[in-house]
Formats: structure tokens, sequence, C-alpha cells
């Protein structure tokens, strides 16, 4: 499949797909499938913020290589909020709430006290385990953005939304930044994550 495009899928497995469509970032054309750049044409940020992460030492920490979308995607932000509700998690950020490590760290230290937590993510595990979901973002609705770390590809791990501690989620085959894009734009609509509530344009705040 074209990752220009996706197949969305519903919590039933139906899907369309998505025809990708140019968009102008400043004076020049962004690719259709260059998912950062709309995202920030997107969020009016329309240069880097250069943030810089030693992806060798996050990596090795989290025992995990990280999709390369997503890599593109902290070095333009860092570590913030989309349109003050979606909180981007990155690589030792100075925010301990957006800090990458350490959410995916508590959230294993919660289920090692409580084991039974474990059946708010089934059919799933939790990473570290093997094709566990690897926690990347949070909604400010109560709701988390995992990756499926199933496959030696991370470019190719699906997110999965997830109610917080429910049963509800929704699938996404796509990058990071195409699903944060689709999401804010209110492309993609997912049953249990309320429609937007903020006026005005949408935004990208550290």
């Amino acid at each position: 499949m074209d990752r220009g495009e996706s197949v969305l899928f519903s919590r039933t497995g139906a899907g369309r797909k998505q025809q990708p469509v140019p968009t102008i970032h400043g004076d020049v054309e962004v690719p259709s499938n260059d998912w950062v750049g709309r995202l920030a044409e997107a969020v009016g940020l329309p240069e880097s913020l250069d943030f810089f992460v030693d992806w060798g030492a996050a990596e090795s920490a989290l025992g995990a290589v990280l999709p390369s979308d997503y890599k593109r995607a902290v070095e333009y932000f860092g570590s913030g909020e989309f349109d003050g509700y979606i909180g981007f998690l990155v690589p030792f950020s100075e925010n301990s709430l957006l800090d990458l490590q350490l959410s995916n760290d508590e959230l294993n230290a919660v289920l090692e006290r409580h084991p039974n937590y474990r059946e708010f993510y089934s059919p799933y595990a939790v990473y570290p385990q093997s094709g566990g979901l690897l926690d990347w973002a949070y909604c400010g609705y109560g709701q988390r953005f995992y990756w499926l770390t199933d496959g030696d590809d991370p470019d190719r791990w699906p997110v999965i939304a997830w109610q917080d501690r429910g049963h509800e989620k929704f699938r996404f085959d796509g990058s990071t930044s195409e699903f944060l894009y689709r999401l804010l734009t209110e492309d993609l609509e997912i049953d249990f994550i309320p429609e937007r509530r903020i006026e005005g344009p949408l935004t990208f705040r550290q």
C-alpha cells in the first residue's frame, strides 16, 4: 500500500481509502505524503523548532527503534500539546507529563501493582511484551494513543486509539503525523473522541 494513502479501520474493521491532497506550506507545495509538513501547516508552524534528541540513547533506553515519521515530527515540534488537548510524548522531555520513556515506565509500574488492569488492553499486550502497545500521546478527553509494536518495521506499526481504562478502541493504519493531521482537521472521526470544542485556528504549544 502506498504510504501516502491509508485505510482507516473502525471498531468493526470496516474502512475507506483516503485520497491524499497536496497542501501549500508557505510558498512551497507540501507533497501529499509529507505528513509532518502538512501537520505543521495545519497548526500554523511554518518553521521547525529543531528539537534535538539523541536517538541512539533514546531507543537504547526504550529497547525499540521508533518510527521514522515520529522522529521527524519530534525534531520538528518537540514536546507539547496540539490544539491544547493532545499531549505529544517525546524522549527526554523536560515536562515529565510529556516524557515518552517515563509514561511507558509508569504504565508498566501500574500494571505490576494491578495485574487485573491488563484486561483493559485485551486483546493486546503492553510493551515491552512482544507486539505490545507503546504509548506516544494522550488526549485530554480521556484517551491515549499507542503504536501496536507488531513486526520488525516500526514504520508499519499501526496507531491504536484507546479509551482510557475501557474497551473502546480504533485502529489506524498510517503514520503518527498522518493520524494527528487527520484527527485535528476532523478528516478522521473516532466515536469515543468528542468533536473539537475550541474555536479558532489549530495550534501547537510547547
